[in-house]
Formats: structure tokens, sequence, C-alpha cells
């Protein structure tokens, strides 16, 4: 069985800014058309950085096209056919005269963050619905960017957290209704009813392979497994239903956004390991096998190749891509063996998985 699309647009990604970004960039670069470059990486002697933190993530225009220029080094000596989307990090020194730079470098969203809720998010904002942040809001509106945020609150439960942040989301799209405003990596039935019930074209919200596979149990169940560990937790089985039921449907405004996030071994492996599934190698193959599952093979173009380019006003790809299928095993880990506790543990490693994407060897 064979199912050729549209090439596929990721529209939520992680590379990193370290040698890391050589290790996985070809994952998704050799499969996706472009990819949403999220801008949480840690750039070492950043002048924002301090004596305690001497990094800072993207927060610049000219930090997201110094990581886009190393992007497209990358591609061009592999030969790869690859265009990363710019994304600026929005923090509380973010001022009005920064949006309107990164719309004229050509940059497309801007990413908020509450503070502390995720990986890299310690310079998020406090305060979302804040004066000042509303004015961020107000000049995203009026240049075109679109808003990513990680819609996740701070100091309430942990599968409370998305449902908690819920509210200001909602507000801001009412306050904003111009605003093109997406719920990054969804991973409740709470926040599928509100991106329907909101009935508006400028509200989206991305899916993760992985969101659409496991609940808390894969995580916790029968002992810890640290790799399928991610923010936002995965939640209940109802959940993960009302995320199938929501990529699967047609609707234009879920699409697929990976949030693949390399993490070293070590990093994974520890009594507090970080956040993050490193997906992008079975990325595609996960769509296929749950679309066809579902009995909607149909819409897996819809849901990977035109609804997210449609809402960040992107032309759509030329290409195509066939998938599949065709069993193939997961490799363990990426990287240098002789180095192990430095490899990257593949999302599904070891496992047999019946989807592949044509031409393009990721065991």
């Amino acid at each position: 069985m064979n199912l050729t699309i549209r090439r596929p647009d990721d529209m939520h990604c992680h590379f990193r800014w370290d040698d890391r970004l050589k290790t996985v960039l070809g994952f998704t670069a050799r499969v996706f058309g472009r990819g949403l470059d999220m801008p949480n990486w840690k750039i070492p002697g950043h002048p924002w950085g301090t004596e305690k933190s001497p990094w800072a993530p993207g927060v610049r225009a000219q930090d997201v096209l110094e990581h886009r220029a190393m992007i497209q080094a990358l591609c061009e000596e592999h030969g790869w056919d690859f265009e990363p989307i710019g994304c600026i990090y929005i923090t509380e020194e973010t001022d009005t005269a920064m949006i309107e730079e990164a719309a004229r470098a050509g940059i497309k969203a801007c990413k908020t963050f509450f503070r502390g809720v995720s990986t890299n998010s310690g310079w998020g904002v406090r305060d979302p619905l804040s004066v000042g942040h509303q004015r961020l809001l107000s000049a995203m509106q009026a240049h075109g960017l679109v808003n990513s945020m990680h819609v996740e609150k701070p100091g309430v439960f942990i599968l409370d957290a998305e449902r908690e942040a819920l509210s200001v989301f909602e507000r801001i799209v009412k306050t904003f209704p111009a605003l093109r405003s997406v719920i990054e990596h969804i991973s409740t039935a709470d926040a599928v009813r509100m991106v329907m019930n909101l009935e508006t074209p400028n509200v989206a919200a991305t899916i993760t392979p992985h969101h659409l596979l496991m609940t808390l149990d894969d995580v916790l169940s029968g002992g810890i497994r640290p790799h399928n560990y991610c923010m936002p937790v995965l939640k209940r089985p109802e959940d993960r239903e009302a995320l199938i039921q929501a990529a699967i449907s047609g609707d234009r405004r879920f699409f697929f956004g990976s949030d693949t996030a390399p993490h070293e071994r070590h990093t994974k492996e520890s009594s507090c390991g970080c956040a993050g599934v490193f997906c992008a190698p079975v990325a595609m193959p996960v769509v296929a096998a749950v679309f066809e599952h579902y009995g909607a093979l149909d819409r897996v173009n819809w849901f990977t190749s035109e609804s997210g380019p449609e809402f960040y006003d992107l032309p759509l790809n030329e290409g195509t891509i066939t998938l599949v299928k065709r069993p193939w095993r997961v490799r363990a880990s990426y990287g240098d063996p002789e180095h192990p506790e430095k490899c990257i543990i593949p999302y599904l490693a070891g496992e047999e998985l019946a989807w592949q994407v044509e031409g393009v060897d990721f065991s």
C-alpha cells in the first residue's frame, strides 16, 4: 500500500543551537519542506545573558536569522531542500520595535511561554494578559505575525496546567480577533473543544505524533520511561481520543507539529530528566499508522501538508513524498556510539513500524 501526499511541513520543531543540530536536522529536512524553528535554544555568550546564566534564547531577529543561516548551510552541504520558518522568543524585555524588526526580517511567529512551564522557559512572561504583553500582541496583529503559545499555567497540578491556561488564551483571542493564534502541542479534550467553540479561522492548534499514540501510562506504568516524557505531559485516554478525532476530522484549524525535541541520553536518563520526545525519525510513519487505523488516510494530506501553511499564509509545497506500508525497525539511538551517554534516543526506539517514507532510510 502506498500513499503519495504533498510534501508536508512540520509546524513545531526544536533543532538546538549546539552540535545536536548536525545530528538531528536531517531527520526533518529529508522529509519535510519547511519547519517552524522554535527559539528556546541556549545561545552561549548571548549579550542578554548574565553571569549566573551566560546564555539566552532567540529573543532577537538577528538570533533567528543566525540560526536560519546555520540550518541553511547544513542543508546546502547535504543537498537537502528544506526551509526553516523563523520564530522569536517573547520575554519581559521584548518591545514593539523588536516585533516590527522581526516582521521586516521575514520571521513568521512569536513564541510565548508562561515563565517556567517547559524546557528553557525561564525567560518567558509572567502574565500574558499584562498591559505590556498586550502591546506586543497588538504589534503582532498589526505586522501579521502568528502568536504561537505554549498554553500551560505554572504553579498548578500538572495534569490541569493546560486546562487552567485556556481561559488566558481565549481572552487573548477575543481581545485581538485579527491576530492569528496557535495553541502549540495540545494535549487535552478541553483544548480541542475550545478551538472548535471559538469558531474563528484565526485560531489553530498543533498536534504531535506522540500525543496521538500515548497516554500518561506510557511514561509511568510498569516503570519510568523517560524518553516518553514531554511537556505538556501526556494525559488520559479520553484526551488522546479527542486529539485523534481532531486530527482526522479534516478541520483545517488542527495541523501537524511534531514538537521533536532532542536531548542527549544522560539528560533524559537522569534524576531530573528533561522533557522532550525526539520523534522526527518516526513522525510521518506514526501519522500514517494512526490515520490508517481510523480509516482516514485520505485526510493525511490536509493534516500534514495543507492546513499548516494555509494558516501561516505560506504557499503549499510543490513536491510530494510517498509513504509505503513496509515494515522497518527504529534504531536504538543516533549519534556517536563511542559516547553512548551523548547519543539521542528516538521515539519508539527498537520498535517495528508498519509505514516508512519511500527513499528515506532512518533504520
